[in-house]
């Protein structure tokens, strides 16, 4: 992958083996502030939402994030299927992006941002971060992920033994994080030292679950059953995440919007990647978009969800979101017994084929 490809790769949402890289989720804690700020939001979670854990860097903490956050999950469940639970994880990240950790957690950044590059189109362009709004879509988007993971545990053979052990290792991240958070707090030298003890325990339990997952070693992790499992549905994940999230806003172009910014030009790439998560608009791939960037695959399927499943009620929401995660666990079957081409013209036709015939079967 190209150096461009790569710095655009990872400015969108995304869930890949990218993520699966390292199990920590660390929150990284800001040195130049007052550490007894942390548990200022007075927000309590609910509904589905577990609970969460929130590390404002010193120049930007919003707690109104956080009621809004727990506002948008909660009230998107009325669409959903199942009644998955979920942790957040909110704070100063990297990468500025939002993500979900294949087990139970959504981890949200304070501002979300997208790579921008000065040349169009250039390999050797340098890259500068432009920042989008807080949109609730981004993070119904990742609810999604969580979602169709669960779903998936009811339809593919092995799906659920893996998930178990992903949202395990989330919540001693979790508990880890919030141990960290503790620490930073603390002024007592007793319970530093007990936290700290916490920590190193959580961590090894952690590392030691991972491995099992992820084992070390490139050729042994290229054939990890987790991570062949994680990269094949990462295109459908895609999918079914924008579609639960558009169907919820009742807005072909939500995802699209969320991540479109006022400085691209028909000119950049970033503008054709943003672009296929469209429902709605006739677009053909860039000739420099590859197929195998997970959230374009599959952008023909969200063209005819967006033409011929579009839903008027949010009981119309559920049943579609149903057929599209029975239509999708029937393609996966079909890719795991290689029944299917490496071919995304051809997979693409396929998943609509199956959409189609479970439509009809509903009618």
């Amino acid at each position: 992958m190209n150096r461009l490809s790569v710095k655009l790769f990872i400015s969108i949402l995304l869930i890949s083996t990218a993520n699966l890289a390292t199990a920590d989720t660390t929150v990284h804690l800001p040195k130049d502030r007052n550490m007894t700020d942390f548990a200022a939001c007075d927000e309590k979670a609910y509904g589905v939402v577990l609970d969460y854990i929130y590390a404002p860097s010193s120049e930007n903490k919003n707690c109104l994030f956080i009621k809004n956050s727990l506002e948008a999950i909660n009230r998107a469940t009325r669409i959903a299927p199942l009644s998955t639970r979920i942790r957040l994880f909110i704070g100063p990240y990297a990468d500025n992006n939002a993500s979900f950790d294949m087990g139970s957690g959504l981890h949200l950044s304070h501002e979300f941002g997208v790579f921008m590059p000065s040349d169009s189109f250039s390999d050797s362009a340098s890259y500068q971060r432009v920042y989008v709004d807080e949109h609730m879509d981004i993070i119904v988007h990742e609810y999604g992920h969580a979602l169709f993971a669960e779903l998936l545990d009811q339809r593919i053979p092995g799906h659920a033994a893996y998930h178990k052990k992903w949202s395990h290792i989330s919540s001693l991240n979790f508990e880890k994080a919030k141990s960290q958070i503790k620490l930073a707090q603390s002024e007592s030298w007793l319970e530093k030292s007990k936290l700290s003890r916490e920590i190193n325990r959580l961590a090894k339990e952690i590392d030691q679950n991972y491995r099992e997952l992820v084992p070390e070693g490139k050729k042994q992790r290229q054939s990890a059953p987790a991570l062949r499992l994680a990269t094949l549905t990462s295109p459908y994940h895609e999918l079914f995440a924008d579609a639960f999230a558009v169907f919820n806003s009742n807005d072909k172009n939500a995802i699209q919007e969320a991540l479109a910014h006022d400085r691209m030009t028909t000119a950049d790439l970033s503008y054709h990647r943003v672009a296929t998560r469209s429902f709605e608009d006739a677009f053909e791939l860039s000739p420099r978009l590859s197929y195998h960037v997970p959230h374009a695959y599959f952008y023909k399927v969200r063209r005819f969800i967006g033409d011929r499943m579009w839903p008027t009620s949010d009981t119309q929401r559920k049943a579609y979101l149903v057929i599209l995660a029975d239509a999708i666990a029937e393609d996966i079957k079909d890719v795991m017994a290689n029944k299917l081409p490496n071919d995304p013209e051809a997979r693409n036709k396929g998943l609509i084929e199956k959409l189609q015939k479970h439509l009809a079967n509903k009618q």
